[in-house]
């Protein structure tokens, strides 16, 4: 029996079978190389962690003195018998003179203090001479409170009494209920601002007394 001749194919079928076969194999393809080519460019890291060991050495100077210049930088590979740096050495001589002026200065400086230290003592002992004046003049006052208390209170009985007008009489020069109350109104306000003027010389005595001075300031009383 012989064999019997293929059917013949439509190119449109065979467009069909390969859309359905073949198609989707080579977008497979197409989008398995893309995420290789995409993996190995844009979603590799460009950057990793890692840990270096760098050889430390100290370098030091035969002679003392000042360090000037550094020709090599941070991290570099250095070489043997490569210039590091530039050392400036001090003489002696320069050491020397560098240490007498040195000792100038804080003989200056010393004198200084010392002329300071006069100007303050010389200001403590004028803030106590003003000190002593001030509570010289605040019991000068007190004292003449006290006796223009007394001549208010005398003053006021007799004015009481009828015996002495209201304010002063210039036929026989007497001084009335009224006179005597100003003078002891007055009085009392100027012992009061000399009070507040020595209570605020002794805080700032005592601010101004020399360290190491024990001299206590003794307050006053009104």
């Amino acid at each position: 029996m012989s064999s019997l001749p293929p059917i013949p194919h439509s190119a449109g079928q065979r467009w069909r079978e390969f859309r359905f076969k073949g198609v989707p194999l080579l977008l497979f393809a197409a989008a398995l190389v893309t995420v290789v080519v995409l993996w190995r460019t844009a979603w590799t890291p460009t950057t990793f962690v890692g840990e270096v060991q760098s050889a430390e050495a100290i370098v030091s100077s035969v002679e003392a003195g000042l360090l000037v210049d550094v020709t090599v930088d941070d991290l570099q590979t250095v070489t043997n018998r490569q210039v590091l740096g530039r050392v400036q050495v001090n003489s002696p001589e320069t050491a020397a003179a560098e240490i007498a002026a040195a000792k100038a200065d804080l003989q200056v400086m010393r004198v200084r203090m010392t002329q300071d230290q006069h100007r303050n003592d010389l200001g403590y002992q004028e803030a106590r001479l003003d000190l002593q004046l001030q509570k010289l003049e605040l019991a000068s006052a007190q004292i003449r409170l006290q006796q223009a208390e007394a001549e208010f209170a005398r003053t006021s009985e007799l004015h009481k009494n009828r015996y002495v007008p209201s304010g002063a009489t210039q036929l026989r020069n007497e001084f009335g209920f009224d006179v005597a109350l100003r003078d002891r109104d007055l009085l009392r306000q100027e012992v009061e601002d000399k009070a507040r003027a020595v209570a605020e010389l002794e805080g700032g005595l005592e601010r101004l007394r020399p360290q190491g001075t024990r001299a206590t300031i003794p307050r006053s009383t009104t």
